[in-house]
């Protein structure tokens, strides 16, 4: 009878890094702006958060509404010559093409960024061979969560293929997309976001024209998502609101299609994740521990037999590091007691 492991590894993009793949959020920038500007310029510009790229795909989660809205609302002066659906000038094809232009920028983060994505992880490679430490730690016998795309487990050191759970998708594997995306709740993230906002002047019913004068909000962010009647919403014209209607649409199905399925993905991996009861030690190798991924964590521990008795060996590479390490376990529920900290 086959001795079950009792040794998980969990690999994150610090193992790449040490072996000198080019696999930093900031080395995909610099790939998307030499492959496509366009879509470069909207995730730097299109986003409320700070330091986009510094927590890329946590920080997919903080397109802004309003920058989508006012888009919409600048296509749409653009491009029509008329609003009044009567007008033999009106166009439908002008107001469509407002729409789109407007909200170009969820059209390229669904399909364009996925698969640049893509097309740039197939680009990576190590730079140096074996880690000497690495090496020494890995163990052939043990499984693995890797949360890397790439191989390197297995061409560098020989690990068996099927000891290896590819969890966000394995480049090699031409059937399946990678996942990729942010690990919000859409519906209390956007509570969250309105409760931020609504007391904010420029969202207020009236507003002050250059001269001082009031007149109600026009603004298409104010009218989808703050007027409490919009009967009585300044729409200036029948277009604006179907126009904001359809974009306000698209916008939130933006925030469900880019959220990081995780239970979906641990339900698809549900085998992996039962053989994991015997589990006696963790050792994590380059893994930032972001809170994106601690639903995978959280199971690992529900499913262990034992998980007050587990033994947990973290890397780290910098004093954040060790500070991360030790949010992660109160968040999560490991005992600071059973972890070790190791420097690779």
């Amino acid at each position: 009878m086959t001795q079950q492991p009792t040794t998980l590894y969990i690999i994150g993009n610090g193992f790449d890094l040490l072996h000198g793949v080019k696999s930093s959020y900031s080395a995909f920038r610099e790939y998307l702006k030499r492959h496509d500007k366009a879509l470069s310029f909207e995730m730097d510009y299109y986003f409320e958060c700070k330091n986009f790229w510094g927590d890329f795909e946590n920080n997919l989660a903080y397109l802004s509404r309003e920058m989508v809205m006012e888009s919409v609302d600048t296509m749409l002066d653009l491009n029509m010559t008329t609003f009044d659906e009567d007008d033999d000038n009106f166009s439908y094809a002008d107001y469509l093409a407002s729409i789109e232009m407007g909200t170009q920028v969820i059209t390229d983060l669904i399909e364009s960024l996925p698969r640049h994505f893509k097309q740039w992880i197939k680009t990576l490679q190590p730079q140096a061979g074996k880690n000497e430490a690495c090496d020494k730690l890995l163990n052939r016998d043990a499984l693995y969560i890797n949360f890397n795309y790439t191989e390197f487990l297995e061409t560098l050191y020989g690990l068996p293929t099927d000891k290896i759970l590819y969890i966000h998708g394995d480049r090699r594997n031409t059937k399946k997309e990678l996942i990729l995306g942010h690990g919000h709740d859409p519906e209390k993230d956007f509570i969250d976001w309105f409760d931020r906002n609504k007391g904010r002047k420029r969202f207020s019913d009236y507003r002050r024209g250059k001269k001082g004068r009031r007149y109600r909000n026009d603004s298409l962010t104010y009218l989808s998502y703050f007027q409490e009647d919009e009967q009585k919403g300044n729409w200036r014209n029948p277009i604006r609101y179907y126009a904001a209607d359809n974009a306000a649409g698209m916008i939130e199905g933006y925030f469900h299609d880019s959220a990081k399925k995780a239970q979906e993905i641990i339900s698809d991996n549900s085998a992996f994740f039962d053989s994991l009861k015997g589990i006696e030690e963790i050792v994590v190798i380059g893994h930032s521990l972001s809170p994106v991924d601690h639903p995978y964590f959280r199971r690992i521990i529900e499913e262990n037999a034992t998980p007050d008795e587990l033994r947990w060996k973290i890397s780290w590479y910098s004093d954040a590091d060790k500070d991360r390490i030790r949010k992660f376990a109160a968040v999560v529920g490991v005992d600071k007691r059973n972890i070790e900290m190791f420097h690779l």
